[in-house]
C-alpha cells in the first residue's frame, strides 16, 4: 500500500502509569508519527519529597561513598578471601565440637 493511499489512524500506550497515543498523519512520509501523552503521569524529572528524599540523600553520602583507606584490589581480596576464612573457622568448630563429645 502507498504511503498516500493509508488512512490516520491512532495507536494507544500504557507503560506504567503513563499513557500516550501515537497518532499517524497523511503528510508524514518519513515514517515517524507524533506523541501525544495523556493521563496523569508522574514525570520522571520530578524528584519526591519529603522521607523518599532524606532516605536517598543519606542512602548516597552515606552507604555509596569510596572506603576510605582501603583499594579497590585490596577490597576484592576480601571479598573473595572472607567466606573462606569463615569457612574454614566453621570447619575448625566443628572438629573441636567433635573432639570433645
Amino acid at each position: 500500500m502507498e504511503p498516500e493511499q493509508r488512512t490516520p489512524r491512532e495507536i494507544t500506550y500504557q507503560v506504567g502509569w503513563k499513557r500516550g497515543k501515537i497518532v499517524s498523519s497523511r503528510d508524514n512520509t518519513d515514517g515517524t508519527a507524533d506523541r501525544q501523552e495523556t493521563g496523569s503521569a508522574i514525570s520522571t524529572q520530578e524528584q519526591p519529597a519529603g522521607p523518599i528524599s532524606a532516605a536517598q540523600q543519606w542512602n548516597e553520602t552515606t552507604i555509596w561513598k569510596e572506603a576510605p583507606f582501603l583499594s579497590g584490589r585490596v577490597l576484592q581480596i576480601l571479598a573473595w578471601g572472607t567466606p573462606a576464612v569463615l569457612f574454614l573457622l566453621f570447619v575448625w568448630m566443628v572438629y573441636w565440637l567433635a573432639r570433645f563429645h
